[in-house]
């Protein structure tokens, strides 16, 4: 008797599964893939592409302000290129220089500023004027 219910149980619990498949679909899981055997990431909505690793900002120099600081304080960038300067501090933050002016980046913003003149360029933050840094822009 013991071995009937056994099976019957195995067959409603094999059953369940395939309905539960038939009705829901893909969002069945078993671990990382689903029964049809595709990876479980096809099953995922597409997420946005952060921004540093889109092509655009690929290999462009990025100054993170952090901590009262411009983190690298200098960066190298040639003639008519770009770099991009990123707060992760919790005020906002502002670029001065006799050459060039951000009024504002809020925490988590973003900035580019792209150099058309070679040479070799101071800046500071407006509301920390000990913050420092230097672009240097080459041929």
């Amino acid at each position: 008797m013991e071995k009937k219910n056994l099976i019957i149980i195995t067959a409603l619990v094999i059953g369940l599964i395939l309905l539960s498949f038939l009705l829901f679909g893909k969002k069945i899981m078993f671990g990382q893939m689903n029964l049809s055997g595709q990876a479980q990431s096809a099953d995922l909505e597409e997420k946005p592409v952060p921004f540093f690793d889109r092509p655009q900002n690929q290999g462009k120099p990025v100054v993170t302000i952090k901590d009262g600081a411009f983190d690298p304080a200098t960066i190298t960038v040639k003639k008519d290129g770009s770099a991009i300067w990123v707060n992760r501090d919790a005020a906002t933050r502002s670029i001065k220089s006799d050459h060039f002016n951000v009024s504002r980046i809020t925490t988590n913003g973003t900035a580019e500023l792209t150099f058309s003149e070679v040479g070799i360029f101071k800046y500071y933050c407006g509301s920390n004027p000990s913050m420092k840094g230097t672009v240097i822009v080459e041929e």
